[in-house]
């Protein structure tokens, strides 16, 4: 008999002992003598099993990497499964270092004894003065916080905002109720010398202070979003006067959410950041239009312009080693982006949905994918130029999966219309073909002209694909047509 097999009848043999124990008359306490040598045997058969099994040879660090993908129930959950898993599981702080203060006090006390001392990760929104406990665990303990995300009237910003914290590497703040960060935030120069991320969301500047006085306080800063419509009226030097990484040289993402004036005053300050987001709101009353993508995309003469994205609701530019983002582009940035030379000198992938320019495109000359996101094509059969595009090996005509409604909104396109747009606008020919056309989600209605030329004399391949998943951009920057 093997050890396996001994532990398995010890096990069996201590479970028909409590059984029958638990029927007799025998004295009191011989039932809880064999219970307690059953016990000890099951935990033995048990451990012997548990330690030939495949997980019980996973290095512990191994498996606290596995444990902290899971959510906090999960990870309590763990501890019950057995004694090794309870044991690590438990001996590894940053596993309940994942404050949030929607949590009751006993939990969140119980978290901060297991997490030692691992840095913490809070959460606290919303934190409400009334919730005085939860407040002050959290002020207690942002010597500790690695990140914090607080949601949060003024009072209670303050008292959190001013409890030191030198480890804080991730802050996002939104205020409630117009709240305005404390002043004596500024008063002591740099506060969190390790913070490299930085949110601030419906969160009033002091109106007495430069904007740059916030900046100077956490030198190590890479990412930075901010709300520039809730600086205060009248706020001293609230728009940038110069390069924003004069202040924070490491910066290499912003994220700006204002009116079309704010953005534009800003927006020549932000040419040295890498990446660059802007959330146009739309122009103040007194405002005419002001168009901010010439001052988003300009960008040093080598880094160019490869992949772009030209919706209504959105901008997306992808340079050689650069990012640029608008929401909420205005229409006289939709055409000025569209008669640039410059812009389509090196572009190689574009997915356009517009009105057309009123003039030719520009030369293309390097364009090798192109998705038209109007599967009607209703404005290219009325464009009345040649977009001359050489290199052009693949058009994509289809459906965005969020215009079509419950997913069942296939379009129709006339394949008669298709021919024309790639004879008129593309210059394809029986002697030029397409090397190939994508049709994503819509179908080719069947017919053709006497006498014209058909589809297939166009195009080398032709593909129709039902994709409810597909995301335009993401095919631009990971090209998988």
């Amino acid at each position: 008999m093997d050890e396996t097999d001994e532990a398995t009848f010890e096990e069996l043999a201590f479970r028909l002992a409590m059984r029958a124990f638990g029927d007799t008359v025998a004295p009191s306490d011989a039932p809880n003598t064999v219970e307690s040598i059953a016990k000890r045997g099951i935990s033995r058969a048990a451990r012997l099993y548990n330690e030939q099994q495949l997980l019980a040879r996973v290095p512990p660090e191994l498996l606290c990497m596995i444990f902290s993908l899971l959510a906090i129930d999960d990870r309590i959950s763990v501890t019950f499964v057995s004694h090794r898993w309870r044991t690590i599981s438990l001996n590894h702080g940053s596993l309940w270092a994942e404050i949030n203060t929607a949590d009751s006090m006993d939990f969140m006390n119980w978290q901060l004894q297991h997490s030692g001392s691992a840095p913490l990760r809070i959460t606290a929104e919303p934190l409400r003065a009334s919730d005085v406990d939860r407040v002050d665990l959290v002020a207690a303990n942002m010597g500790r916080a690695q990140t914090l995300a607080v949601r949060a009237r003024s009072d209670v910003l303050s008292r959190v905002l001013l409890s030191p914290a030198s480890l804080l590497e991730r802050l996002n703040i939104t205020g409630v109720a117009r709240a305005v960060l404390s002043h004596e935030l500024f008063t002591n120069g740099v506060r969190w010398p390790a913070l490299r991320e930085l949110s601030v969301i419906n969160t009033h500047f002091p109106h007495d202070l430069a904007f740059v006085q916030l900046l100077v306080m956490f030198p190590a800063l890479e990412s930075l979003e901010y709300t520039l419509y809730t600086l205060a009226e009248g706020g001293k030097d609230a728009i940038l006067t110069s390069s924003i990484t004069t202040y924070v040289p490491r910066l290499l993402s912003v994220s700006f959410i204002g009116m079309t004036g704010q953005l534009a005053a800003v927006l020549p300050h932000l040419r040295t950041v890498r990446d660059i987001e802007i959330r146009n709101h739309g122009p103040a009353d007194d405002e005419g239009l002001l168009p901010l993508l010439p001052g988003l995309i300009a960008r040093d003469e080598d880094d160019h312009v490869v992949n772009a994205l030209i919706t209504w609701e959105e901008v997306r530019v992808r340079f050689d080693r650069s990012m640029r983002i608008c929401y909420a582009p205005g229409d006289e940035d939709i055409c000025w982006i569209l008669g640039q030379e410059s812009f389509f000198g090196h572009l190689t992938t574009l997915a356009l949905v517009s009105e057309l320019p009123p003039n030719p495109f520009p030369l293309a000359p390097v364009l090798r994918t192109l998705i038209l996101l109007d599967a009607t094509l209703a404005e290219w059969v009325k464009y009345r130029f040649t977009w001359r595009t050489p290199a052009l090996e693949v058009l994509c005509v289809g459906r965005h999966p969020d215009n079509m409604e419950d997913g069942q909104d296939i379009a129709h396109i006339d394949r008669h219309r298709l021919c024309s747009v790639l004879q008129s606008v593309f210059g394809f020919s029986a002697d030029r073909r397409l090397p190939s056309l994508v049709i994503r989600n819509a179908v080719l209605e069947d017919g053709s002209v006497v006498g014209q030329p058909v589809l297939e004399d166009l195009v080398q391949t032709l593909d129709v694909i039902q994709d409810r998943e597909w995301d335009p951009w993401a095919s631009i920057v990971t090209p998988s047509m």
